[in-house]
């Protein structure tokens, strides 16, 4: 039967595109945000209170007049694209707002309630409307918000209401503030002309508002504005970028100070900030081929000049920080396939990425981040005039000799035949001299200046030299016609040398295969692919297997050899790292015990029953003073983040607004740390890595939100241990020392085990929940052998030696 097609009412069509433009309250506020930017304000203030689903933003620009006011009282499909920043399709190509749909203040009028309030400067009275779920309910002069000055304010409350799943799955107001305040900064580095203000209008227990959350001033450049917004250490020393190309121009500064974590980096194209992106990648693949990660200035508040003591391995690298700006023509860009603008789509993305290479490569160069690196094009040209005006050496040619103990393949030896090019080092002008040794009756061309020499044979010609050319040594003794003299053996049998030991007789080798370390928990998968014989098959292990395999005992002291038996593969021989094994066992009982607590302790937040003991905690006699910028300290104070810290036993004195005056006027905060974790108490307190954990849970903070202890985590499977679920949300830092010491405290190389001891680690060890890696993710388990193929077929010595192999003449030795 075939169905009949009806369009769609225009009420439903209206509310389907409102819930595409607005999806949370900090994109409404950042739509209103972006309106009063392109309207000229020179301050915004906004306010919002989440828990009542309301938000305001006040702005002193020009205004809306009452005539386009009537156009929105007119409903959302009248009201719907009324723009007074593009009027045809091709003005797209001149715009410099950030609004041209005329859609943000029409689907908040459809999905909310909707008033606003505002007066142009040749008005005489301040004129308001208020629409409802399309719904005009008031259009006439202001009666709540009266202002003598031009400018709007556009309150929304209610939001949502006509959309309860929405709500559901709407930010926490914790989160959405943070977004909004995050928002309002990235503003204000592209606008610094513009003053911003954010209040938290929510009613606390006591009913007092919270009050004023973020303020930015007005300042006069973009670095004014991030040192204003995020504190002068992080920008104390920095360098300006100013670079154009082809139409296309950069401009901002990369600061020689590093942070923490990526949260400073901020990227624009034509004022609109780029999420993550290949931008983003091609900037962080530059650094981190640089020692920027090491080298950087280190801001805690005493560096001014760059660090030359070693860094502790354990530190983390720190980041670039950075404001950049692209502008682009506009025809180049695309901003419509995405109905909130936030995904930026460029036509000349390569021309874009040379740019920001040339501009950032500059910066590590000068600063001595990076070596210069010359033009390859002029490298060669002239490489090419030196071969012109003199004969010159290659680099090819003066390789060093390698000696080899083995043959190399013969698909090696097939694919080395063609010939090679070198510079000639003969020639009469250089002056070199013919030689041959008297010994063995080779012939060389000996360089009279430099002294090297090559082998030419009795033509005068060059042998070649390459790598598959060069000598090797013998594994076993040449076929010599004449036999081995008896004193010589009776020397080198009986005969003890002081200076050198004898080397020990080689072991029979058998084929071996070579398999990539592929593995995975809680079984291990091992690709064959890149065996000799080209087999493509897979061998996969699992705890179980760990637990039945027959101990055979230790290993040169650094492993336990296993066999598993009844394989479906065949049986095995394994060999265990037994540093690495005994370090996964005791990282999970510390992890399961650090764990555990911290599910306690998030389950007593929120007044949940729980048998589980918390993280036990050390009480320091004296607070630990921690250094911290404002901006640090502000994000470690909030009531969210002290919850989490306490869950992971770390507790805060409470705050005392005490800046350290004498530490760049004011700009740091020492924050008291009156409680660390018992089982990492001695590592955390050493040296600076208290510091150093909570600058890295700040910095993973900032990006991430606050990490959420689940005990019902989703991703976690069924049956799997209970402190994997906390485990995802303990902070990378803290971790980070738990595994150092799960390291430093396990079975090392050359500790004897006995038999007893080699089943109980293996014991231990097929009972963890990642048997096959250690701590740090190296594997602890590598297969040695199918013993069902061992004997097969044994690797013998090849019989194709090489001409230049020449015989020992054992008669010459004797006259020595």
């Amino acid at each position: 039967m075939q169905r009949t097609l009806y369009p769609l009412d225009s009420e439903t069509r209206s509310k389907i595109r409102s819930t595409q433009v607005l999806t949370s309250i900090p994109q409404i506020v950042s739509e209103l945000v972006q309106n009063s930017l392109d309207a000229n304000s020179s301050h915004i203030n906004v306010g919002v209170d989440v828990v009542e689903w309301e938000c305001w933003v006040y702005d002193d620009g020009t205004g809306i007049s009452k005539k386009d006011m009537g156009i929105l009282a007119k409903g959302p499909m009248e009201g719907r694209y009324g723009s007074s920043k593009a009027y045809e399709i091709n003005s797209l190509n001149q715009l410099s707002t950030f609004g041209f749909r005329g859609e943000a203040l029409a689907s908040a009028a459809d999905i909310c309630c909707l008033e606003i309030s505002s007066r142009t400067k040749a008005a005489g009275e301040t004129w308001s409307v208020i629409v409802k779920g399309g719904k005009s309910l008031h259009y006439g002069p202001a009666i709540r918000w009266r202002r003598d000055t031009p400018g709007s304010v556009v309150s929304v409350r209610d939001a949502f209401y006509n959309l309860p799943v929405r709500r559901r799955v709407h930010p926490s107001a914790s989160k959405s503030l943070e977004m909004i305040k995050r928002d309002l900064q990235c503003f204000s580095l592209v606008f610094p002309h513009v003053s911003f203000t954010l209040e938290d209008a929510a009613k606390d227990q006591s009913n007092h508002s919270r009050g004023k959350v973020l303020s930015i001033p007005r300042t006069t450049s973009s670095l004014e504005a991030f040192r204003s917004t995020f504190g002068k250490p992080l920008a104390e020393h920095v360098h300006m970028i100013k670079n154009q190309v082809q139409g296309a121009s950069i401009e901002g500064f990369i600061s020689l100070e590093g942070a923490s974590s990526k949260a400073y980096q901020f990227l624009y194209v034509n004022n609109r900030l780029l999420e993550p992106c290949d931008l983003h990648y091609v900037i962080d693949s530059i650094f981190s081929r640089s020692t920027f990660g090491k080298n950087a200035f280190e801001d805690d508040g005493f560096t001014t000049a760059r660090q030359t003591a070693r860094r502790s391995p354990r530190k983390n690298e720190k980041r670039p920080v950075y404001v950049l700006q692209l502008t682009l023509a506009n025809e180049t860009i695309d901003i419509l396939l995405d109905p909130s603008k936030r995904s930026v789509y460029l036509s000349e993305l390569d021309l874009v990425k040379d740019l920001l290479t040339s501009s950032v490569k500059r910066f590590l160069v000068q600063h001595s981040f990076m070596p210069p690196v010359k033009d390859r094009e002029t490298d060669e040209d002239t490489e090419q005039e030196y071969d012109q005006q003199a004969s010159q050496p290659s680099f090819k040619a003066a390789w060093p000799t390698f000696v080899h103990n083995s043959e190399p393949e013969e698909s090696q030896r097939q694919e080395s035949t063609g010939q090679e090019v070198f510079a000639n080092l003969h020639d009469e002008e250089v002056g070199a001299t013919r030689w041959e040794n008297p010994r063995t009756g080779e012939l060389f061309m000996v360089d009279n200046r430099t002294g090297h020499s090559e082998r030419i044979d009795a033509n005068g010609a060059k042998l070649p030299q390459g790598h598959n050319s060069r000598l090797c040594v013998r594994n076993e003794p040449p076929t010599d016609s004449e036999e081995q003299p008896s004193w010589i053996k009776s020397i080198l049998t009986d005969w003890e040398n002081p200076i050198f030991r004898t080397g020990e007789r080689g072991i029979a080798t058998h084929e071996m295969t070579d398999l990539p370390q592929d593995h995975m928990a809680p079984g291990i998968l091992l690709d064959r692919g890149s065996l000799k014989a080209r087999t493509r098959s897979a061998i996969a292990f699992t705890a179980k297997d760990l637990l039945n395999a027959e101990i055979l005992g230790q290993v040169d002291r650094k492993f336990i050899a296993c066999a598993i038996r009844d394989h479906s593969d065949g049986d095995m021989l394994l060999l265990v790292d037994q540093h690495a094994a005994d370090e996964r066992v005791r990282v999970e009982r510390f992890l399961q015990e650090y764990c555990e607590g911290a599910l306690a302790s998030s389950c007593t937040d929120i007044g949940e029953d729980n048998p589980m003991e918390e993280v036990e905690l050390s009480r320091l006699q004296s607070s630990k003073l921690v250094l911290l910028s404002k901006q640090e300290a502000a994000v470690l104070y909030q009531d969210e983040v002290r919850r989490y810290l306490r869950c992971w036993g770390i507790e805060l004195e409470e705050r005392i607004d005490h800046p350290a005056e004498s530490l760049e006027g004011g700009e740091r905060i020492q924050v008291g740390v009156c409680a660390v974790p018992e089982l990492i108490e001695e590592k955390l307190l050493r040296g600076s890595e208290l510091q150093e954990a909570l600058k890295s849970i700040i910095g993973d903070i900032e990006v991430n939100g606050v990490p959420t202890l689940n005990a019902g985590d989703e991703n976690v499977e069924d049956g799997a241990p209970r402190w994997l679920r906390a485990w995802r949300a303990c902070p990378t830092s803290l971790l980070n020392l738990i595994n150092s010491k799960a390291c430093r405290g396990a079975i090392m190389f050359n500790d004897p085990l006995s038999m007893e001891q080699c089943s109980r680690l293996m014991l231990q060890l097929s009972q963890s929940v990642f048997p096959f890696q250690c701590a740090h993710g190296r594997p602890s388990v590598a297969p040695l052998v199918a013993l069902d193929r061992f004997g097969e077929g044994v690797a013998k010595p090849s019989s194709n030696r090489r001409a230049s192999l020449r015989e020992v003449d054992w008669l010459k030795l004797k006259s020595l």
